[in-house]
């Protein structure tokens, strides 16, 4: 076989390798054959020497590739050294072909091979990295030809909310949503605003824009959960949003991060009630099955589990403490909502037998929401503004550090025990004697 006849580096010759590739992978796309779809653009990569394939599509292959990793349900832990392998390859054969980070018109490609790497470390749950990533990639595509930047743009606006700033990347979603063409584009463009405008508390514009999106595009199941999810926030019932997942003879939507999102919602209720209507973990794996060895989904697993675990009685209250403060790290790596949530869900438990921890976990929930909406709400979720259970939590520092009784007698026949055991509340009367 011959190699192919040298590419050409322009637009047109990328579009026609990404057609070209997707033609390709279609076959497993539609299985959900992903871990060999990678396997498939390996054998199309590797090895470099006496390779048919032009720099061009091997580049291609190479986006392709990190993106495949991505969606697959693999651990992206089996991949790691192919990731940086792979990136160091395409900037090796960018930089051969004269295509310059920031200077040419075709670096948006960095800015893709950049936004590849973000979407592998994000899925392990390195939510900061991956905005790095995600950032690194815009700035290495300036200067670049248009027509592929928005979507490198969608990925940083998500990693960005995911990451705990929503507020952040409103004008650019404004920017975006004149520049998109297609209408699933612009549909998905607008489901990011929404999950913006919730995080940074903005309730009344998210049931707008939710209304206008069921009006032009009709009662989806996702736009109906993003709906029931709403009202559930504006009104602190949750009746009607557990009866449009779990209602009789309902079936399964296909957003299956709906049915992990409402436990964790439940979980935060504050009606006992409430706990009820959540789903166990063990029900929510079957429900989930196809995503169980999702990293993602295991850490959300994860968390829940230590949150429902937290609940049994037959454990003494030690072990279940410890299990919470054993997920904590976990918490930390979950993308913003889930993050809030987990710590609502968390307090919610604490604040029943816990006071003084309740009031650490109140304060980092309050942190997040003012983070979240850039201090304009502490309560970003609405789930304790108008909880009067919370009142009785004193601050921690307060509870421990209350002030001793003093002392009014000294016991001078025993020096040393005047000045070792003395409480440090009567300091002055150790600092008069030992004048």
């Amino acid at each position: 076989m011959q190699k192919e006849r040298r590419e050409s580096w322009n637009i047109e010759g990328i579009r026609n390798a990404k057609e070209s590739i997707s033609q390709e992978l279609l076959p497993f796309l539609k299985n959900e054959w992903y871990k060999q779809a990678v396997e498939h653009c390996l054998c199309k990569i590797l090895p470099l020497e006496g390779n048919l394939h032009c720099d061009l599509k091997i580049v291609c292959y190479i986006i392709s590739t990190l993106n495949l990793i991505s969606l697959s349900k693999e651990t992206t832990s089996e991949f790691k050294t192919l990731v940086g392998k792979l990136e160091k390859i395409a900037e090796a054969l960018l930089s051969k072909n004269n295509v310059k980070p920031g200077r040419s018109r075709l670096s948006f490609l960095y800015g893709e091979l950049k936004q590849g790497v973000a979407a592998v470390v994000k899925k392990d749950g390195h939510t900061w990295e991956a905005l790095w990533e995600s950032s690194l990639g815009l700035f290495l595509s300036r200067g670049c030809a248009h027509p592929i930047l928005p979507f490198q743009h969608i990925n940083f606006a998500l990693q960005t909310i995911d990451r705990g700033f929503p507020t952040r990347v409103m004008e650019l979603i404004d920017e975006m949503s004149t520049g998109l063409e297609s209408e699933s584009d612009r549909s998905y463009l607008e489901l990011i605003r929404i999950k913006a405008l919730r995080l940074s508390g903005h309730h009344g514009q998210c049931e707008e824009l939710i209304n206008a999106q069921i009006k032009k595009h009709g009662e989806s199941p996702r736009l109906l959960w993003e709906w029931h999810y709403t009202q559930a926030i504006l009104t602190g019932e949750s009746k009607d949003l557990h009866r449009f997942l779990f209602g009789k003879g309902k079936k399964n939507i296909e957003y299956l991060e709906a049915y992990m999102k409402y436990a964790f919602w439940i979980k935060a209720q504050p009606r006992k009630s409430y706990l009820k209507l959540c789903p166990k973990v063990s029900t929510l794996k079957r429900l989930l099955k196809s995503e169980t060895n999702n990293v993602r989904f295991k850490k959300l697993f994860k968390v829940l589990s230590a949150i429902e675990d937290a609940y049994d009685t037959n454990v003494p209250m030690v072990k279940r403490i410890d299990k919470i403060g054993r997920v904590m790290a976990v918490i930390e790596t979950l993308e913003a909502e889930y993050r809030i949530l987990s710590l609502a869900a968390i307090l919610r438990f604490l604040n029943q037998r816990q006071k003084q921890m309740a009031s650490l976990f109140h304060g980092e929930y309050k942190s997040h929401s003012l983070k979240l909406s850039e201090g304009r709400d502490s309560d970003v979720l609405n789930l304790f503004g108008s909880s009067s259970d919370l009142e009785v939590i004193k601050p921690f520092y307060d509870s421990l550090h209350s002030i001793p009784e003093k002392e009014t007698t000294l016991a001078r026949a025993n020096p040393s025990h005047t000045y070792l055991f003395k409480p440090l509340g009567n300091r002055d009367i150790i600092w008069t004697e030992a004048s």
